[in-house]
């Protein structure tokens, strides 16, 4: 732990001293859609990852507007419903980034919440509707904000429990795979990979239930957030 808090402290002060001028005295605008996980759903601090982000930026004297859109339960059909909405818009084309971290749900109820034995066929046509919405998703976002980076976050594997959990996560990651293509085909929009924090053995000691993380594990993931904006701002 102490090793994990030194590294964080350095890697802190590095990227105060590389965040480019270019930033300095403009308020960055971020929005955040997703579900419950970017909403914050298991931190007892009720920050999640998005505030995290926003508390790493102020860190190195970056002044940051977040704004945060996750909502429970949310589909990526509920993202495009809420898209709709003239005052969501109205921050989309006011947003210097736009963070994007939906599917789990989609991934869920494609299952039908069944998974040992996977439902491999719902899933299968489940990964097809996803991506066409996700597609519509993109496109409604770059309707509205053609230069804003948007970054796609990746699906992690929470059902550590299951006897099969090897096949879980390769499925998941065969939604990743496709989620990175789909995200590959639009300017600035950057896959950005989960998955892989959550795979040592302390894996059952970030989360706060079955499918949430705790505090330590939106720690993990709004360091990786933060690392990816800090790398768009240097570009």
């Amino acid at each position: 732990m102490k090793k994990y808090i030194v590294s964080m402290i350095m890697m802190t002060i590095a990227c105060s001293i590389c965040f480019p001028s270019s930033s300095a005295g403009r308020a960055l605008q971020i929005v955040a859609f997703g579900d419950s996980i970017t909403y914050g759903t298991g931190d007892p601090l009720k920050k999640g990852y998005v505030g995290r982000v926003e508390e790493r930026l102020e860190t190195i004297d970056q002044t940051v507007r977040m704004k945060n859109f996750g909502v429970p339960k949310f589909t990526s059909n509920d993202i495009l419903q809420l898209l709709q909405q003239r005052k969501i818009l109205r921050r989309v084309r006011q947003a210097n980034y736009i963070i994007l971290y939906i599917g789990t749900n989609d991934f869920r109820q494609s299952a039908q919440y069944v998974f040992n034995p996977l439902p491999k066929e719902n899933l299968s046509k489940g990964k097809n509707f996803f991506l066409v919405r996700f597609n519509q998703i993109i496109e409604l976002l770059r309707q509205h904000n053609q230069h804003a980076p948007i970054i796609v976050l990746g699906l992690y594997h929470p059902y550590i429990e299951y006897e099969n959990e090897t096949e879980i996560f390769k499925t998941i990651e065969g939604w990743n795979q496709s989620l990175r293509k789909a995200a590959q085909a639009f300017q600035q929009t950057y896959f950005v990979p989960t998955a892989d924090l959550f795979l040592n053995d302390e894996e059952k000691h970030l989360f706060s239930d079955s499918l949430h993380l705790n505090a330590q594990g939106y720690e993990l993931l709004s360091e990786r957030v933060f690392q990816k904006l800090i790398s768009l701002e240097e570009n």
